[in-house]
């Protein structure tokens, strides 16, 4: 059996042994008749020579092997040998093998290290930057044969050039990165390589980049730009911003000077600051432009969706007071269902009790899907959860559209004010169970559904998580491995969500220190940052030293409670749609 267990449905999984064959091993060799194995290697007695001879063999275990006693020993003899193997071998492996060697012994020089960057082969240059990289320091020549190498024909030698740069604080190093970022901005690995050495040079490198008209206009130099603008608004140093601001004065593509903008300001953002606070004099004027430029795609009907989001999204960067009457129009029924979406996630992290107000005058219109961006953006700071439940109490929203997950958060607030009020909204019969409500609608699995409104159930209470065909949202699981479940499995599994729930599924609570909290699954994190994706397929990085508290409820994220907007039918409807597998 190679399915994980959560993927065999529990009528199926109860018919098979998934113990079977665990007394039987593993498979450890395929040999053919009359095979004789040789005799292993050794090298543990074997000369200083003979393990500088294994540098060059072809096969790996030979030179790893030897290259290793050769750093265990500590042998300073072989230094000469190595060198000459480094400086004469007819093997780029022997070179570059020995080249680490001399490194793994501390009998590395200068020389050894500007002889490996001029090497013929790709793979010995690459790996010379390497270790140039621990002796920066010491050598005023290996700085300048590095910057020289940001120019190198070879692609990753120039990737781990731009990685090595970083950890020099050499003032022409910004020159030599914006070479690289000019030359290779479609390669996103390069690029990154050269922001995580930008840092204290962002602005630097983004002057010197702007000289060139095609880097500039292009959306690759776009996108670079907009990343090295956010840290230098990140970072939020006047003599920074300034630099970069007078940059932009002096740009003439358009498209550079939208890109640093949203970077300055999604950066400034993170101090609560906004881009028309910080602007000396000078650049107030171009500024106000591209902003102008920004409100007139953002409420223009005519033009296309995926044309007004980024506009949407630049001018939530702009004071709140010249933004809110037009992100409360985007708001509007009539908006399309993109536009809707891209003016609340703007809205999300703005930090005015008018948000709350906007997002529940337009409750009633909001569609399943702007419907759930609408509660994650109301849910997400203290400040708009009492004006929620406000409007329950009002009726003026539904607790029914508050999922069993939400609520729960809620009743557990450590804002007194909050658990007492959504204790009074939400009380539940104690006596009610998942058992009973499936149990009262098992029924549904021997009634006749019709896969055509079924769809339409789908679209009502799935789609904003579950992905089936070319519709929906990759946050649960997948809907189509549902299709030969049974029709009694698939009730229980739709009405008791959290009775089974894979771990890459959990739902979890994130805290900032600005004090938004999120809800969602982690779809990714690194050392530095947490990716967590919503409903709606809406995801959001969060930087590690941003985060507060993480918490799980070791919930589904689906919610429990769809029965209340479910009649039996509806539910063999969906089951039939479901099966159906379209």
């Amino acid at each position: 059996v190679i399915e994980h267990p959560w993927s065999i449905p529990d009528d199926l999984r109860d018919r098979l042994d998934l113990e079977s064959g665990r007394d039987r091993g593993r498979i450890y060799r395929l040999a053919p008749p009359g095979f004789q194995p040789p005799k292993p290697p050794r090298l543990e007695g074997a000369s200083t020579d003979r393990l500088v001879a294994a540098l060059e063999n072809p096969n790996s275990w030979w030179r790893e092997t030897a290259q290793r006693l050769l750093v265990q020993r500590k042998d300073s003899a072989s230094a000469p040998l190595l060198r000459a193997l480094a400086e004469g071998s007819q093997s780029a492996l022997g070179r570059l093998h020995a080249l680490w060697t001399l490194e793994g012994l501390s009998a590395i020089t200068e020389g050894d290290v500007l002889h490996a960057l001029d090497d013929d082969s790709p793979g010995v240059r690459e790996n010379a930057v390497k270790v140039a990289e621990l002796h920066l320091v010491d050598s005023p020549r290996i700085i300048d044969r590095l910057l020289r190498a940001a120019g190198d024909a070879e692609i990753r030698v120039r990737f781990q050039t731009a990685l090595t740069l970083g950890f020099s604080a050499d003032p022409r190093v910004s020159r030599a990165l914006a070479s690289v970022l000019v030359h290779d901005r479609v390669d996103g690995w390069v690029v990154t390589a050269v922001l995580s050495s930008a840092a204290d040079r962002s602005h630097e490198i983004i002057a010197l980049a702007l000289a060139d008209d095609a880097f500039a206009g292009s959306s690759e130099g776009g996108d670079a730009l907009r990343r090295l603008a956010l840290v230098v608004g990140a970072r939020n140093k006047p003599v920074e911003i300034n630099h970069t601001l007078a940059a932009m004065t002096a740009l003439t593509p358009a498209a550079g000077s939208m890109s640093l903008l949203f970077g300055l300001g999604e950066g400034l953002k993170r101090h609560r600051l906004t881009i028309r606070q910080t602007a000396p004099p000078e650049a107030s004027s171009l500024i106000g432009k591209l902003f102008s430029d920004a409100y007139s795609v953002a409420v223009n009907r005519k033009r296309r969706p995926g044309d007004r989001e980024p506009a949407i999204r630049l001018i939530g960067l702009d004071d709140f007071v010249h933004s809110r009457r037009v992100l409360s129009d985007l708001l509007d029924m009539h908006e399309p269902q993109e536009v809707q979406r891209a003016a609340i996630a703007t809205l999300v992290p703005i930090d005015d009790a008018a948000v709350a107000t906007m997002l529940l005058d337009r409750w009633s219109s909001f569609t399943p899907l702007v419907r759930a961006d609408a509660l994650q953006a109301l849910a997400s700071y203290k400040s708009r959860i009492l004006p929620l439940l406000a409007a329950i109490e009002a009726h003026k929203v539904d607790p029914r559209d508050i999922p069993t997950s939400r609520r729960n958060g809620f009743l557990h607030s450590t804002d007194k004010q909050i658990s007492s009020r959504a204790e009074r909204i939400f009380a539940v019969d104690p006596s009610t169970s998942r058992k009973e409500v499936i149990a009262r609608y098992l029924p549904a699995s021997r009634m006749k559904g019709d896969a055509t409104a079924g769809h339409k159930v789908y679209e009502f209470i799935c789609i904003t998580c579950h992905r089936l065909g070319e519709q929906g949202f990759d946050v649960g699981p997948n809907l189509a491995m549902v299709r030969l479940w049974s029709p009694e499995q698939l009730i229980v599994n739709i009405l008791d969500p959290t009775r089974e729930v894979a771990p890459a599924f959990t739902e979890y609570t994130v805290e900032l220190a600005n004090g938004e909290s999120l809800t969602g699954i982690i779809a990714d994190e690194t050392p530095a940052a947490i990716t967590l994706k919503a409903a709606g397929g809406v995801t959001r990085t969060l930087a590690r030293p941003d985060i507060s508290k993480i918490t799980s409820s070791r919930l589904s994220l689906m919610p429990e409670g769809l029965e209340s907007n479910l009649t039996a039918q509806q539910l063999a409807d969906l089951i039939s749609y479901l099966r159906a597998g379209q």
